[in-house]
């Protein structure tokens, strides 16, 4: 099974205690935990069960974390 996207210049790092780290490099992070199928912005653990489930979960997991780190740089970029 192949790893969700990023969008470009994004990496993604596995950390033992957290899950995967995503970085958009220079605005922030996000962590995703596949086990409890839920993400959480910045470097920590994830505490909420996200509702993802069926077939294409893990994609829009990822997504949602990536649109959620990009909509908090928007707003920041907005003041």
């Amino acid at each position: 099974m192949s790893e969700p996207l990023l969008p470009e210049g994004w990496t993604r790092e596995e950390i033992r205690s957290y899950g995967t780290v995503i970085e958009w490099p220079g605005h922030g992070f996000a962590t995703v935990d596949e086990r409890v199928r839920g993400f959480a912005l910045g470097m920590q653990v994830v505490r909420m069960r996200g509702d993802y489930a069926g077939r294409g979960w893990k994609d829009r997991l990822y997504a949602d974390a990536v649109k959620a780190l990009q909509e908090v740089f928007e707003r920041r970029k907005a003041k």
